[in-house]
């Protein structure tokens, strides 16, 4: 059985926050260290379960200051889609607003409200 500091640091890279994309590889220590120190696990399967996993790594990075989301890697967010979403939600819910929003590519996909498209439905953004 692997050691759950190492647990954690594979479902790190499983949502792209490996050494190589990370400038700071030591957020990343403390955050897989912080992690196994709640005494749970990943969970990948059922999706539901993944889902809960991603908002505990958010909201353990939270209360120790780890900001993902300021992690860039070639100018983007270093995270997953699926990291960042839980990353908006937990802090919408922290401080009130989502720290990004969708493009309008992916506004399109998943037929996203933004507040302008709120204002003009008509318009393709």
């Amino acid at each position: 059985m692997a050691a759950p500091i190492d647990i954690w640091a594979n479902f790190l890279a499983n949502h792209k926050l490996t050494p190589q994309r990370v400038p700071n590889q030591m957020i990343l220590v403390q955050l897989c260290k912080k992690l196994s120190e709640t005494g749970e696990t990943p969970k990948y399967k059922p999706y539901h379960a993944r889902l809960k996993s991603r908002e505990l790594v958010c909201k353990i990075a939270m209360t120790n200051g780890i900001d993902l989301a300021a992690i860039k890697h070639n100018c983007k967010v270093a995270m997953s889609r699926g990291l960042l979403d839980a990353w908006n939600k937990a802090y919408q819910e922290v401080y009130g607003s989502a720290y990004g929003t969708a493009g309008a590519k992916e506004a399109d996909r998943r037929d996203i409200m933004t507040s302008v498209r709120k204002a003009h439905p008509n318009i393709k953004l």
